[in-house]
C-alpha cells in the first residue's frame, strides 16, 4: 500500500475549462511543477485585465496592482504567469494547472473539454518514494524483527531488482 498522508488533490480555484489536458490517464507519473493541464477562467482571464489596467495609464497605482495579482493568486494563476502578464501587459487565454508533487495520477476526474466549477478536483496525486509492503512473519522470528530494521524486497515481477526499506 502507500502512504495516504503522501497524497495531493489537485483543485481547481475558479471555474473554467480544461483546454488541453496533458497528464489524461491514471498510472502516469507526473513531476513536481509539471503542467497537468491548461484552464481557461474568464474570471481569472477578467483579474489579469485588471492588473494590466492597474498598471497602464497615468499614475501606476501600487495598491491596485498589487490586489490585482494576489486575486490572480488566489484563482490559482501560477507566479510566473503573472509576471509574464506584468512584462508583456497581455493577458493569456489559458494558464497552467501544475502538479504539487511528484507521483503517480491515482484519479483524473477532468477530462479535456470539461468545465469543471470552484473547488472541483481535476486529479489526485500520491507519492509513491514510500510504500508499505505487507508482509508475512513466522511466529519463532518475530524476536528478529524490530522497528527501523533495515530491509529488502524483490518483487516477483522485477526479480532482478531489490529495493531497500525499514521495517515500521
Amino acid at each position: 500500500g502507500f502512504d495516504e498522508r503522501l497524497t495531493r488533490d489537485v483543485i481547481v480555484r475558479t471555474d473554467g475549462l480544461i483546454e488541453k489536458l496533458y497528464a489524461n490517464y491514471e498510472g502516469r507519473h507526473v513531476a513536481k511543477n509539471e503542467v497537468l493541464a491548461d484552464f481557461h477562467s474568464p474570471e481569472a482571464m477578467g483579474a489579469g485585465y485588471e492588473l494590466v489596467a492597474a498598471m497602464t495609464g497615468p499614475g501606476t497605482d501600487s495598491v491596485m496592482v498589487e490586489g490585482a495579482r494576489q486575486k490572480l493568486a488566489t484563482l490559482g494563476v501560477p507566479e510566473d504567469v503573472i509576471l509574464l502578464i506584468q512584462a508583456n501587459r497581455k493577458v493569456p487565454r489559458t494558464f497552467p494547472v501544475r502538479s504539487p508533487i511528484d507521483g503517480v495520477l491515482m484519479k483524473m476526474e477532468g477530462h479535456e473539454g470539461h468545465w469543471l466549477n470552484k473547488g472541483q478536483h481535476l486529479s489526485e496525486i500520491t507519492d509513491h518514494s514510500r510504500v508499505w509492503v505487507p508482509v508475512e512473519v513466522y511466529e519463532n522470528d518475530l524476536p528478529f524483527v524490530s522497528g527501523k530494521q533495515q530491509a529488502a524486497v524483490r518483487l516477483p515481477s522485477q526479480p532482478a531488482k531489490r529495493s531497500a526499506g525499514s521495517v515500521a
